[in-house]
């Protein structure tokens, strides 16, 4: 019985979402030949924190011709969530070559991936990637300061730190006051 009004929150959004998987399931058994079933089911089971189910439903619907670069770097991150980073990688980097050059937003979780992979070099160039493409995107920007920091490199490292405050998590310490 929940004890708070975020509990009670949360218990109603993992009984929708306990609905949602049930109606997905049960669509899936009358077509299971459907990939935009599959990738919705990975989605929900995700969203419930079910993450090597949810691979396995991303799984199906790459199977299914269904993969777009969403349903991929979904894969990725369940993947990496489930702690299989070189698969990860791999789904991530295919996500990527989908998207005709790369989408800032997937150059940032793979080089999210390849930092915990402890390949940093590869991590700042696929972060600088990201951010060529999309040089406002504040969390690539403070990932590659934190990146470049830790590599020695403070001239560019301590500047970029500056985007720390556009993530929208902190806020100055005179700030407000």
């Amino acid at each position: 019985r929940p004890t708070s009004t975020a509990e009670a929150d949360d218990a109603e959004k993992d009984d929708s979402l306990a609905e949602k998987q049930a109606a997905l399931e049960d669509r899936i058994a009358e077509e299971s030949e459907i990939a935009d079933f599959w990738a919705q089911l990975g989605r929900v089971l995700s969203k419930r924190g079910r993450h090597s189910a949810a691979v396995a439903a991303y799984r199906r619907a790459c199977e299914l011709d269904g993969a777009t670069t969403y349903v991929w770097e979904s894969l990725g991150l369940a993947l990496k969530r489930v702690g299989r980073m070189e698969e990860s990688l791999v789904a991530l980097e295919r996500a990527i070559r989908m998207s005709e050059g790369g989408i800032a937003k997937q150059l940032y979780n793979t080089s999210l991936t390849l930092r915990d992979l402890r390949r940093r070099e590869d991590a700042i160039k696929m972060v600088r990637r990201a951010i060529a493409l999309r040089p406002d995107y504040s969390a690539a920007q403070f990932f590659d300061s934190l990146l470049s920091l830790a590599q020695g490199d403070y001239a560019r490292g301590w500047p970029a730190y500056e985007w720390r405050w556009a993530l929208g998590q902190m806020r100055p310490r005179n700030a407000g006051d």
